[in-house]
């Protein structure tokens, strides 16, 4: 594995989100910062992030709902992150193939994924779901609650 990290949108959301594990969310991207390690991500993950947010504002639970003000602040908050979009060839095939063969939920996830493969690096997520779908078939998937804070 090279320095180089992999996130996706679950955890990028807690950039921007007071949500569990932020602080561990930001410590990566601080650690990676400092190190002067690229943070790579799939190319639907700007999209993805912002979807996330613009959920918060169409929320009916308190504890979720942004309201557009503060939704706009948090996009913003997040435009700010040098986050390098990277599509390998054959990165689309591989993960609807990975997608496949792992049974996940949506291609989106596999995306991540393969492209931490392809890459040789460590994927961060939150993204509990993905985890449990994957219970350990892909090593170099890690769980942020397992970063230090």
């Amino acid at each position: 594995m090279n320095h180089a990290v992999a996130v996706d949108a679950s955890l990028a959301v807690k950039w921007v989100i007071p949500e569990p594990d932020r602080e561990r969310a930001l410590s990566l991207w601080t650690d990676a910062a400092r190190a002067r390690r690229p943070v790579y991500s799939a190319p639907h993950f700007p999209g993805e992030v912002a979807n996330a947010i613009y959920q918060r504002v169409r929320s009916t639970d308190p504890t979720k709902h942004l309201d557009a003000p503060d939704a706009e602040q948090a996009l913003d908050r997040f435009l700010t992150y040098a986050v390098e979009l990277s599509s390998p060839p054959g990165l689309l095939r591989e993960a609807f193939t990975f997608a496949q063969g792992h049974s996940l939920v949506g291609v989106y996830d596999a995306l991540y994924v393969v492209l931490a493969r392809l890459l040789d690096v460590e994927l961060w997520t939150a993204d509990e779901r993905l985890l449990r779908q994957l219970a350990g078939r892909a090593p170099w998937v890690r769980r942020l609650r397992d970063y230090p804070s």
